[in-house]
């Protein structure tokens, strides 16, 4: 997984298999760009849309875990959800509180966030909830290297905003990782056809 934002880009997916992958610059204008507090804006809204799409990622293989013997799984990735969801809007408010506009628009999110696009396709289980794992190691590694910018930039606030936040995804990580491990240990022999044929028993 590819990110660049701290250059000034990001890579875009593409969003068929005949085009290629594109990087869009996110600069804004000189003024916002030479601000501490336009610096920070940036780098929060960038944070919100890997949260965004995580949170949505995580809806995903929520739903993809159809089966009535992954309820254990399902109660985790719903509170992955809720914790994002909690967590963008502190991220939210700090950018309103620095005086700049939140961008958590579904397009928006999508030209900003840094992860790859989700596996749907994948017949492993196992291989959607790692997709997960290492969206939340991705998001909450980046969180913590532009923790250090905001301090450089002298904004301690919207560190320790950011820095709570990447916090409580490492330990969303870490269960995750152990909910991994469990699964890969039990050799559980699922697919996303049995979850489907699961999913159609359910009363």
């Amino acid at each position: 997984m590819d990110r660049l934002f701290g250059r000034g880009e990001l890579r875009v997916l593409a969003r068929g298999d005949d085009e290629r992958d594109r990087s869009y610059s996110l600069n804004r204008s000189r003024a916002v760009r030479s601000t501490p507090s336009g610096r920070a804006c940036r780098i929060l809204n960038q944070s919100i849309a890997d949260c965004l799409d995580m949170q949505s990622q995580s809806r995903q293989v929520a739903w993809m875990l159809a089966g009535p013997g992954h309820r254990s799984e399902r109660m985790l990735l719903a509170k992955a959800v809720a914790l994002i969801e909690q967590q963008v809007d502190q991220l939210g408010r700090r950018i309103v509180e620095l005086g700049g506009a939140v961008e958590g628009s579904v397009r928006q999110v999508a030209a900003r966030s840094g992860l790859n696009e989700h596996p749907a396709a994948a017949d492993d289980v196992a291989a959607h909830i790692e997709s997960v794992v290492l969206a939340f190691g991705l998001v909450s590694g980046a969180m913590r290297e532009d923790c250090g910018e905001l301090s450089a930039l002298g904004d301690e606030t919207s560190r320790k905003v950011l820095g709570r936040t990447a916090e409580q995804f490492t330990h969303c990580h870490e269960r995750l990782e152990t909910l991994l491990s469990a699964m890969r240990e039990a050799a559980l022999p699922i697919n996303s056809g049995d979850l489907r044929r699961a999913g159609d028993q359910r009363p």
